[in-house]
């Protein structure tokens, strides 16, 4: 009775985790990349405003393009005007983000690599603060919380690991707003609490 109740209990959790971290929504395909024309293939399980994004190498946007809610989007890109270098095609879908870095050289395109970034999950209920994030690229995270004067009240390092989870009562804190900060190598995000 008590293993078929932990089954139970087990299936549930997984099946809420399931719910609120669900990943693998959105696939998007760079192929097709021809000596001048890229064809980018987007699709989604539901039905979602796509933002696409392509910048070059220092961050300047070259192009952007927001779609209204679709769960299949198609395209042929023409780079081949863009200068030679490194440019990155962002395509973002409620909270995941799918980016390739491309290059050009005399006009011909070249897929050098893609990474997934699935943006964090912050709740807040009774003063319990909860996050959890897949950490696709295997980087070194750290989460940081602030007073509203920027006195750093409280940091946690994370190792390399993929599904990082943290908890944190905020009970003891003097009642107001404070900000939390989850950082990997190249990202951050900013998450607001209010402490009643």
């Amino acid at each position: 009775m008590k293993t078929m109740k932990n089954s139970i209990l087990m299936f549930f959790a997984l099946l809420i985790s399931g719910s609120i971290f669900a990943t693998g929504n959105l696939k998007v395909n760079f192929t097709g990349v021809k000596s001048d024309l890229a064809i980018v293939e987007i699709s989604n399980v539901k039905s979602s405003p796509i933002e696409i994004t392509v910048k070059n190498d220092v961050g300047d946007v070259i192009f952007t393009k927001a779609t209204q809610p679709a769960t299949n989007y198609r395209k042929n890109y023409d780079f081949s005007k863009l200068e030679d270098g490194t440019y990155y095609l962002t395509v973002k879908v409620d909270n995941e983000i799918n980016e390739s870095e491309f290059q050009v050289e005399r006009g011909t395109l070249k897929l050098v690599g893609e990474k997934k970034i699935v943006l964090p999950y912050f709740s807040f209920n009774n003063n319990e603060l909860r996050m959890t994030y897949l950490n696709f690229s295997k980087e070194n995270a750290s989460m940081v919380v602030y007073d509203v004067y920027g006195n750093e009240l409280y940091a946690k390092k994370f190792n390399n690991e993929f599904n990082i989870q943290h908890g944190l009562n905020l009970a003891r804190l003097p009642k107001g707003s404070y900000s939390v900060v989850f950082s990997t190598n190249e990202d951050s995000y900013n998450y607001s609490v209010s402490v009643k």
